[in-house]
């Protein structure tokens, strides 16, 4: 992954040709060397080896690569993030890519239960903090397998032991995904919340008002 990322720091022949033909790209994860090899017939000499060596050596080291700047691009430089992409997007994986992929397949999804609901039904909260994506597995929690489901009602046990409002949030706002708007939701239905979420809504207004860069 890093390889993939740090071409355009290490590419000394590219410069004007990354100007020229990818200057619309966001750098990282491989992006700016896809571009560049999509015009491989277009860009200089110089850079036209520089670029074969990299995706040579990438290749050589991380038999996924072209998968990961095509399918996974927009992905956190997160190995976690990165392996799930791989298992969303496994189907489309070259034979070479899938059998690598499939050992650390069978390593993760032993140690997340939930790795294939995740990509089912919550993928497009990978990228989203931890937060986020616990609470749409929650909410999905009637399609998931039975492991992933224990697994589930440890994190929501957990979650309701740390956090007193954890059942009003759910029941009042659970269109909002940042803490500052769940707070602001709280603040706003606090006549219905239950007696401990009041305090606890109270206590976060009273640390806002202490401490003005709190939020």
């Amino acid at each position: 992954l890093l390889l993939l990322a740090s071409f355009q720091a290490r590419a000394q022949n590219c410069t004007s040709d990354i100007k020229k033909f990818c200057s619309g790209v966001k750098p990282g994860q491989g992006l700016m060397m896809k571009c560049l090899h999509d015009n491989i017939d277009s860009v200089s000499r110089g850079c036209a080896k520089e670029l074969n060596q990299a995706v040579s050596e990438v290749d050589t080291k991380n038999p996924c690569s072209k998968e990961l700047s095509e399918y996974c691009g927009d992905m956190p430089l997160d190995g976690e993030k990165m392996t799930l992409c791989l298992l969303k997007h496994e189907r489309k994986l070259d034979s070479r890519c899938h059998a690598d992929f499939q050992k650390q397949k069978q390593k993760y999804v032993s140690a997340n239960p939930c790795a294939q609901e995740t990509v089912d039904h919550c993928y497009d909260k990978v990228k989203s903090p931890a937060l986020q994506l616990s609470r749409c597995l929650i909410r999905n929690r009637s399609k998931a397998h039975p492991s992933c489901q224990k697994q589930l009602d440890k994190t929501v046990a957990m979650m309701k032991e740390k956090n007193s409002c954890f059942d009003d949030v759910e029941k009042f706002c659970s269109h909002a995904e940042r803490k500052t708007d769940i707070q602001a939701c709280l603040e706003k239905n606090k006549s219905k919340l239950q007696p401990k979420c009041v305090t606890a809504v109270e206590k976060q207004v009273q640390r806002i008002k202490s401490h003005p860069c709190y939020q």
